[in-house]
């Protein structure tokens, strides 16, 4: 889509996905980098931990970086709304009867929130295209692995669609060429629109897939829920050929000794324990002064690549 390098912080509800995103932000904006940090999460911390209060819209809260929280149940009443417009567009002849009304079951649908976060984030890299980084705060795993795995399980449901809508216009040629003769045909609206979606799945599934744009990092602690959910997070994806790259230990001060998840080449990075409370501008950076790890080296260990 863009240049801008992402990154997914990913990993078990309370391991500290908000802070390890803050401090990453935070240490790419101080050398010169052009950084958005977003809160996928409807648990919203950005704005706790920063003590500024954040929105929809990104908002710059120092030189260089820009924060969000993202407005889930907007981005599913927007995407409600297209879909409704799309369906009313290419089958308008559903209002003869009467059945228009039950577009209104599209808000029970599944997947909703996944399809609205794919929106957002769609949305922030059209923004945005000058990011260096887009650093992402994701939801806990189980919505998460959803949102990454939409994209392919989408595309599959399409093509079947793509299958039986051929089908339709073949039979229907039939009965056309025998009534009228061999008349030109129009365009098929219904499948073109097919066509599009599946496009769009295929260019989200690539992102998701390709190491040189995209990382997905998991955060955890030092303890046996943490350690489990990781190593579920990391083979679910990988099934499906989507690379966890790095895995970050918070509040961990020495991972040695520590699993290393199966991630080749992977060298953990590691936020030491803090004595204060890790809220505030002021107290960010004081971390970030003490904290022995520099740009280059969190860029590095998070996505296997050099400082951009």
């Amino acid at each position: 889509m863009n240049k801008t390098s992402l990154v997914f912080y990913m990993g078990k509800g309370g391991t500290g996905k908000s802070t390890v995103s803050a401090i990453s932000a935070m240490v790419l904006a101080r050398v010169g980098k052009k950084v958005m940090v977003a809160s996928f999460d409807a648990a919203h911390n950005l704005s706790d931990i920063f003590k500024t209060r954040l929105g929809h819209t990104p908002r710059a809260i120092l030189p260089g970086l820009l924060a969000a929280e993202i407005d889930r149940e907007r981005m599913i009443q927007l995407f409600l709304k297209e879909t409704r417009d799309s369906l009313k567009r290419n089958y308008s002849y559903l209002t003869a009867f009467n059945l228009d009304g039950y577009f209104n079951v599209l808000k029970f649908s599944p997947g909703l929130e996944e399809h609205a976060l794919v929106r957002a984030l769609t949305e922030i890299m059209q923004g945005f295209p000058d990011l260096d980084y887009l650093i992402i705060d994701m939801p806990p795993t189980a919505i998460s692995v959803k949102f990454f795995l939409l994209p392919t399980l989408s595309r599959i449901w399409i093509q079947e669609l793509e299958k039986l809508r051929n089908e339709i216009n073949k039979k229907k040629k039939i009965v056309s060429t025998v009534r009228y003769g061999n008349k030109e045909h129009g365009r098929d609206k219904i499948l073109n629109r097919i066509m599009t979606l599946k496009q769009e799945y295929m260019d989200l599934e690539a992102l998701f897939r390709n190491p040189a744009t995209t990382t997905l990092s998991v955060v955890l602690n030092n303890d046996s829920l943490s350690i489990s959910e990781t190593e579920r997070i990391v083979s679910d994806l990988g099934k499906n050929n989507i690379p966890v790259k790095s895995v970050v230990w918070n509040r961990v001060d020495d991972t040695r000794g520590l699993p290393g998840f199966s991630i080749a080449g992977s060298r953990p990075l590691s936020l030491p324990s803090s004595a204060d409370s890790l809220t505030g501008i002021d107290t960010l950076n004081q971390f970030v002064d003490s904290w022995e790890v520099d740009a280059s080296t969190l860029v590095e260990r998070v996505t296997g690549s050099k400082l951009l």
